[in-house]
């Protein structure tokens, strides 16, 4: 009970404060305008209120039976600083473009329109996961956004998707491709298409 009271301390209610020294996602954070948006993104529903009571009375249960395993990613705070259920951040989506129907092209332009930003601190989850739409607007996400949001089209679409974490070496966290070789059209300066086969396969990765 003290490590919950601490913890409700640690993250307060609304969105957070701007600091000099905030991760990019918080200063990102601070633009949103909550006029902009439906209320479902400020607020929860009755129903909404009591899936967080379920859910945190599960999250008691586990860390009461597992104490030394890591707690789990289960009610982030969005970009409004309102505590969702994870699974609700997913939202299907259907858009016009038919290119994006097809699971490697939607993979491709995922991740070559949201510019990749490694997790402020890689050894824990994050405490905020915006929607998907905060993320297409801003085009610039973690992992767990980025993965939010690619569910989110391949679902509207038809797909049976799923969003899984879990552990990532160093390199792979960083995205750092600093010793991997160039695929050969472009180490010969050829062209690629507007979703190029690089792109695609950085979302597989």
């Amino acid at each position: 009970l003290e490590e919950d009271e601490e913890l409700a301390e640690e993250i307060p209610e609304g969105p957070p404060s701007p600091e000099a020294d905030d991760p990019p996602k918080i200063l990102r954070m601070q633009t949103v305008a909550p006029e902009d948006f439906p209320t479902a993104y400020t607020s929860n529903t009755q129903e909404e209120q009591l899936v967080l009571e379920y859910v945190e009375n599960f999250r008691r249960q586990f860390v009461q039976l597992y104490p030394q395993r890591k707690e789990l990613l289960l009610c982030p705070r969005n970009e409004f600083g309102v505590e969702k259920f994870i699974c609700t951040t997913i939202r299907s989506t259907h858009l016009e473009y038919t290119e994006l129907y097809d699971i490697a092209t939607c993979a491709a332009f995922v991740a070559e329109h949201v510019q990749y930003e490694t997790l402020y601190d890689p050894t824990q989850f994050p405490r905020y996961v915006p929607s998907p739409t905060s993320v297409l607007m801003w085009q610039t996400g973690d992992c767990i956004d980025m993965s939010m949001l690619l569910v989110s089209l391949l679902l509207g679409v038809g797909y049976d998707a799923y969003v899984l974490l879990g552990y990532a070496d160093r390199r792979t966290c960083l995205a750092d491709e600093t010793t991997e070789q160039l695929p050969d059209h472009l180490s010969k300066g050829q062209r690629v298409g507007k979703w190029g086969p690089s792109a695609a396969a950085a979302a597989a990765g």
